[in-house]
């Protein structure tokens, strides 16, 4: 795990296309949404690779483009772009991930099985 994680250290990493997620030093439990602080003890965050892989929860699209909750466990929820054939039930992996408009986005797919 790094040391200490200000506020742009989860997104400069998940600008690099890699799948950071912040951890609690003290409890050993995920900051989820990203925080610099642990929200159950107010302890410090540092980033550790985060578990790709997960479940579709709920699904939904427009346009051609499908987006799911994803549940990749320990409390980590995110909303990612869905490709390969996942839908709801599905297990996926987070295969790429960025910034854009300064916001983190996720793309999940079930093709890596």
């Amino acid at each position: 795990m790094d040391g200490g994680m200000d506020g742009g250290a989860f997104l400069k990493s998940v600008s690099e296309g890699v799948f950071r997620v912040p951890w609690c030093a003290a409890c050993s439990i995920p900051v989820w949404p990203p925080a610099p602080r642990c929200g159950r003890c107010t302890g410090p965050a540092g980033l550790r690779d985060g578990e790709p892989e997960g479940l579709v929860l709920e699904a939904s699209g427009a346009a051609g483009t499908r987006f799911g909750l994803v549940d990749l466990g320990e409390g980590v929820r995110i909303l990612a772009e869905l490709g390969g054939r996942a839908a709801v039930g599905s297990r996926v992996r987070v295969t790429s991930c960025g910034v854009r408009d300064g916001r983190p986005y996720y793309v999940a797919s079930d093709a890596w099985m």
